[in-house]
């Protein structure tokens, strides 16, 4: 019998927080129909069961396995069923973030990349598809029951992949966006990635170990710091560092929030960071000195990735 994927079952429980629907209508485990029939609400091996695995590509397997990334083993759920009548927006939200997440996806965005395509309705009225697979379609008719649901299906060879990890936060933060009334992919990106040039510190303040730092670049986690520097008890940030280069803006560009770390109320086992849950609660104002004393470590921590960046950027001036 087809399990639950653990990543996609836990951003259920997100999705139905930011929401503010019942966890009980973010639907995932096949139905006796979904058995019959196939999709990706089934897993691999159920749909053995059903004689429509055939050949890779041919047209008589169930469209969920006939591409390579989608023929791998196991037995999991990659598909989720989202509700309408949100609790934070009503269906207004609900269809703000169907159409923000399709112009995502034909936008391309790589934190998306596990997400191979929607079944959503674009008003309330009409039933749409977009698949990242067929995407000289564009949005297509769909058949689906997607006036009271959308759909979504992951690729199924990203189970337990930090990839899929990166697409539920940015659908997240998507949903977030929706219910704060926002209406387009570039006001999305205005709001919300145009954040991702500032270079902050992170500590989550409910953590095991709230001491524990982050290098983070806008709302998406990027490098654990934790041995580079630390915040101990008394709020003095210490750590095997020196100099300022930090604020060399060309490297790794400048702190915001004016050199204070940010506390998070987050979830620290979240790739991603929701840049709300930032408060400055217990927040530690660096001195200059303190600031000017963390950068090397960082640095050193991405040295070999500066080096390939500038050899390769010294390959293509000679070529040009």
């Amino acid at each position: 019998m087809t399990s639950k994927e653990a990543i996609l079952d836990a951003g259920r429980v997100e999705f139905a927080q930011i929401t503010g629907t019942a966890l009980s209508s973010w639907g995932m485990l096949p139905d006796q129909d979904h058995l019959d029939n196939g999709g990706y609400h089934c897993g691999c091996q159920d749909i053995i069961k059903i004689g429509k695995w055939s050949s890779a590509g041919s047209s008589s397997a169930d469209y969920s396995v006939r591409q390579a990334r989608d023929r791998v083993g196991g037995n999991v759920c990659m598909a989720i069923d989202g509700p309408p009548k949100w609790g934070k927006g009503g269906d207004a939200a609900w269809i703000r973030h169907n159409n923000l997440l399709q112009q995502a996806l034909a936008a391309g965005d790589a934190e998306l990349g596990a997400l191979r395509a929607i079944n959503f309705t674009p008003d309330g009225k009409v039933k749409r598809r977009y698949d990242t697979n067929n995407r000289a379609q564009g949005v297509i008719s769909s058949t689906d029951t997607v006036l009271w649901h959308t759909h979504y299906e992951f690729w199924r060879n990203t189970a337990g992949t930090s990839l899929l990890r990166r697409t539920i936060a940015r659908m997240g933060q998507i949903m977030r966006a929706a219910v704060a009334g926002v209406t387009s992919w570039s006001a999305f990106v205005a709001r919300e990635l145009g954040k991702s040039m500032e270079q902050m510190v992170v500590r989550f303040r409910d953590a095991p170990d709230p001491n524990r730092l982050w290098l983070s670049s806008g709302g998406m986690l990027r490098r654990d710091i934790t041995g580079m520097c630390e915040v101990l008890a008394d709020g003095t940030v210490v750590g095997p560092v020196s100099n300022g280069q930090i604020f060399q803006e060309g490297l790794l560009g400048n702190l915001s929030n004016g050199g204070k770390v940010f506390v998070s109320a987050g979830n620290p086992n979240v790739w991603g960071v929701d840049v709300s849950t930032f408060d400055d609660s217990g927040a530690v104002e660096w001195t200059e000195e303190q600031v000017s004393n963390f950068g090397d470590a960082v640095v050193n921590g991405i040295r070999d990735e500066l080096e390939t960046a500038a050899f390769e950027g010294a390959q293509r001036a000679e070529r040009e």
